[in-house]
């Protein structure tokens, strides 16, 4: 299988980033053929993407030209030393999820109360 290669060589000649988004977990990197031709291993043919990138770069979505645009630039970046800060995306989610789970909490005692007022009511005779 050729994707053991792809992935040495590509390891060796571009940072290990999506070239789009720079997400850098390896388990949800794949190495795309900019070109489709499995065959071509040149350095200049791979790059790194994530899996939702490599497959709208399979149907068309990303020219080439801006694949390997962004793939040497995040080449660079890190050989200057540099890393991605994804914090500009998630700025207040670690707020946003507490408040949920807050909520959520709330909503849940809040339901057992009702269910037990209910079951309470139902086991006290009726009085005239």
């Amino acid at each position: 299988m050729r994707t053991g290669k792809a992935r040495q060589i590509c390891a060796n000649h571009h940072a290990v980033y999506c070239a789009i988004c720079g997400l850098t977990q390896m388990s949800v990197l794949d190495v795309a053929h900019l070109d489709n031709q499995p065959g071509n291993d040149e350095p200049d043919n791979l790059a790194w993407l994530c899996k939702t990138h490599h497959r709208m770069l399979d149907c068309g979505l990303y020219p080439m030209a801006g694949v390997k645009m962004l793939r040497d630039h995040w080449t660079a970046w890190h050989q200057a030393g540099a890393k991605p800060d994804h914090g500009l995306y998630i700025k207040d989610g670690a707020i946003k999820a507490a408040k949920t789970r807050r909520a959520s909490e709330i909503a849940r005692r809040a339901a057992a109360t009702r269910a037990a007022r209910k079951a309470a009511a139902k086991t006290l005779p009726d009085t005239v």
